[in-house]
């Protein structure tokens, strides 16, 4: 019934953000607490994934807040979990035929690239459902 009362849209999108980042507190609290136990761990985890592939790794992380951002406004539950069911599949079969291929890390780098290129043409749709709900 509460769904059905009309709420601004400022209301609506500080909700979501105060939701999305109680949800990646743990995770957040986690890494924190591996940086802190294990500091050299994290210290060569860093430097592997800058050296190989660290367009790719923010390019899926980009991606990956915009298509949640995206899915959230279009359906009602269940947006991070497609999101990441989608990122994943996506990285699987993107990992699956790069094993095939010979090792040449640059192309990682330009896949990364195309993927912060695609999260930025997401931006039009997300402007264009936040104007249909604020029409609403």
């Amino acid at each position: 019934m509460l769904m059905l009362l009309p709420v601004p849209l400022c209301n609506w999108g500080y909700a979501k953000v105060i939701a999305c980042t109680a949800i990646a507190l743990p995770a957040v609290m986690g890494f924190a607490l591996g940086a802190v136990l294990a500091p050299q761990g994290i210290d060569f985890l860093w430097r592997q994934a800058l050296a190989h592939g660290g367009w790719y790794l923010m390019g899926l992380t980009v991606a990956g807040l915009h298509l949640t951002v995206w899915l959230s406004l279009r359906l009602r539950r269940g947006a991070f979990a497609l999101a990441m069911l989608l990122l994943f599949l996506a990285n699987m079969l993107i990992s699956m035929k790069w094993l095939k291929m010979p090792p040449r890390m640059a192309g990682m780098e330009v896949l990364g690239a195309c993927m912060l290129v695609g999260s930025l043409m997401i931006h039009p749709a997300i402007a264009r459902v936040l104007r249909q709900k604020a029409a609403e």
